[in-house]
């Protein structure tokens, strides 16, 4: 059983974020459970995500859900990586990006390799004043250095065509979570030649919409189950520390509101 589709209009998205402030740092919707009762979930928990699913299976909405989860807790800057050019482009002029959306192979890995630095220069900072991860360091200096989410759109794409992309994610992978650096990274094809051994001991959390195949269902959960899904935005979430899958179906928000949302967060 899974639950009926049900659009979030702007008032209630806001009124959920803000909720849920206090339980994560950053809170984002998975949307409701079997029995319709809201999912949440803070991405510094997962702490990097791994997302896939086919065309037409509630991929593309979900991350634009969690753009827009992160934004609103107003602790996060953006990093966007988008090489087809057509998810990310509504975030062009978003306030909260660091670097402008990335939209070729070159200008990928140069985002990448800036955000590489960033993270080795936030070490520096932590190291200078003794503390173990961000929240320390916060606590420690009275700043608030905010966190980064960096979401890579259609991974396949690039890492066909540059393994030292690969590289320098899977390394910003393995050190970024202390100083407050998550990496969201999505893909239609989940192969093992995409999907590396390094990237998914990398990273713990997965959520799976509908996916083509049961090898492909494995690749993402280590399980079959994700070939079966309606599409649609009904979805598995495998959250790191956790055997259990828990189904969910992910909202939508209509062009409408998601357009205000965007004026509102303009630079």
């Amino acid at each position: 059983n899974t639950v009926a589709i049900k659009p979030y209009n702007i008032d209630i998205f806001l009124e959920h974020i803000a909720n849920n402030y206090s339980s994560f740092d950053i809170p984002f919707i998975l949307g409701r459970d079997i029995y319709n009762n809201d999912l949440f979930y803070g991405l510094e928990k997962c702490p990097h995500l791994l997302v896939s699913g086919t065309t037409g299976s509630g991929k593309s909405v979900f991350l634009n859900n969690l753009i827009l989860s992160a934004v609103f807790s107003e602790k996060c800057s953006l990093v966007l990586i988008d090489v087809k050019r057509v998810e990310f482009s509504p975030y062009k002029d978003n306030k909260c990006l660091i670097y402008p959306v990335a939209t070729d192979i070159k200008t990928a890995c140069l985002t990448l390799n800036a955000l590489l630095e960033k993270v080795e220069a936030r070490y520096k900072l932590l190291e200078s004043v003794g503390a173990r991860n961000i929240k320390e360091y916060n606590k420690k200096t009275g700043e608030k250095l905010d966190y980064i989410v960096c979401v890579i759109d259609e991974l396949a794409d690039i890492v066909l065509q540059s393994k030292q992309f690969e590289k320098t994610l899977i390394r910003i992978a393995q050190i970024s979570r202390a100083c407050g650096v998550h990496l969201v990274c999505a893909t239609q094809r989940p192969s093992s030649e995409i999907i590396s051994g390094l990237i998914r001991a990398n990273f713990p959390s997965r959520i799976c919409f509908r996916v083509q195949s049961a090898s492909n269902s494995r690749i993402i959960l280590d399980r079959n189950g994700g070939e079966l899904l309606r599409g649609y935005g009904d979805g598995l979430f495998l959250a790191s520390g956790f055997n259990d899958l828990i189904r969910f179906q992910a909202p939508i928000i209509s062009d409408t509101d998601f357009d205000e949302l965007m004026n509102m967060l303009r630079r």
